[in-house]
């Protein structure tokens, strides 16, 4: 029998019971449940210090690590990672595909205000360039559907926020 709520990730066979017995007569009766899980893409994005905020000057670069782990389903049939920026006011936050087997290089253009260029490159890292004008806080998020359709989303809830243009961080009350 299976045991599962509908809609679950997950499941229970419930197997049948067997005996083992002696050379005494004592015998004893057990079953093995059997739980399967059905995972999601794990997503990381952070700086090279594995944070999750970082503060860049204009102009300046800022380099960092990404990677998904599709998990026992594998990318799905494209292989795509969507990608989302915003600001915390955005009309029309960024949106767009990239494709991590061969890397993507993104305009970061939000309410037309160009914050600057974010490179994703195959091996597992990625820069963002600054715009030497650019000031701001921008948030990124990346999602990646795996091959039987759940989608996992960057482990950070805002994901990535990345100050640009101040050497502190923004204090939000």
């Amino acid at each position: 029998d299976v045991v599962s709520d509908e809609g679950s990730d997950s499941f229970e066979f419930e197997m049948p019971s067997f005996s083992l017995g002696d050379g005494d007569g004592n015998v004893c009766e057990a079953y093995v449940p059997v739980t399967v899980v059905d995972d999601i893409p794990e997503i990381n994005f952070s700086d090279l210090d594995g944070k999750t905020e970082a503060s860049i000057d204009s102009g300046a670069t800022l380099t960092g690590h990404w990677n998904v782990n599709f998990g026992a389903d594998g990318p799905g049939a494209s292989g795509i990672v969507y990608l989302a920026i915003a600001t915390e006011d955005a009309q029309n936050p960024l949106v767009q595909a990239i494709n991590p087997a061969s890397g993507s290089s993104i305009n970061v253009i939000i309410d037309g205000v160009n914050y600057g260029t974010l490179t994703f490159k195959a091996d597992g890292t990625y820069t963002f360039q600054a715009q030497p004008e650019a000031q701001g806080t921008i948030y990124i998020a990346l999602g990646a559907p795996d091959g039987d359709g759940d989608i996992g989303y960057s482990e950070n809830d805002n994901g990535f926020v990345l100050n640009i243009g101040q050497s502190e961080p923004p204090v939000y009350e």
